[in-house]
């Protein structure tokens, strides 16, 4: 908990407009920032760093397979709700392979928890460019324009989520997905079409959701004023 609290901390101190100071990241925490925070690692750092290369080396085929391994030790870190840990797990994936999309994808996952929507969206973007085959990466990408919204009030960003969410739906139609991800692409939809006030469409999406996975939508804020907006007889 320590740690974690030291993290939200960390990163509400040196993130101004979703761009970091590399200067002021402490070498100890640097670790818990994407690409380790951007950081000049010292010598011995940098000796640290070889030796898990060189073990890494002497266990898998090759660092592009041992990339992939740390990638899902990270996500399965993230998704039992330790994110500090998934960063390092996702960082160690990206130092074995700068190209591995999904370092990048939990990148934008961890920061996008932190609320630095900005960073998350530039991550999930680059994990984008490293696999244009992972349509499920349409759903987090529309979802950190949705919470940029919150904050620069730019409509063209829900405009993209839109777009972004029925590409989603769209293409998943020829690769099966986890119905939680149509859950979700329902469910961001119902929340961009209450900001564009377009209630009808949202309520359609909140039922889509619901129906995929119940209880879907349940507390959103955006949720709370589509009843006050437009509430069901």
């Amino acid at each position: 908990m320590k740690s974690y609290l030291l993290a939200v901390l960390l990163a509400l101190t040196i993130f101004s407009g979703g761009v970091a100071s590399a200067q002021s990241i402490p070498l100890h925490l640097s670790n818990l920032m994407p690409q380790y925070g951007g950081v000049k690692k010292t010598a011995q750092l940098l000796f640290y760093d070889q030796q898990f290369l060189t073990d890494c080396d002497s266990k898998f085929p090759d660092r592009k397979e041992a990339a992939a391994y740390f990638q899902a030790k990270g996500w399965q870190f993230l998704q039992s709700g330790d994110p500090n840990t998934a960063m390092k797990r996702f960082n160690q994936a990206w130092l074995l392979d700068s190209t591995n999309a999904g370092a990048y994808w939990g990148f934008g996952a961890v920061t996008g928890q932190r609320q630095q929507h900005d960073e998350s969206l530039k991550y999930l973007l680059l994990s984008q460019r490293y696999d244009s085959t992972n349509k499920r990466l349409l759903v987090d990408i529309a979802l950190s324009r949705l919470n940029r919204y919150s904050g620069n009030k730019q409509v063209t960003e829900v405009d993209q989520a839109i777009k972004e969410l029925h590409l989603f739906l769209v293409d998943s139609m020829n690769t099966k997905q986890h119905v939680s991800a149509y859950a979700n692409a329902y469910s961001h939809l119902a929340g961009a079409y209450t900001i564009k006030q377009d209630y009808a469409m949202a309520w359609k999406y909140v039922d889509l959701a619901n129906q995929s996975v119940p209880r879907t939508v349940r507390d959103e804020l955006w949720y709370k004023q589509l009843k006050r907006q437009s509430p069901r007889k």
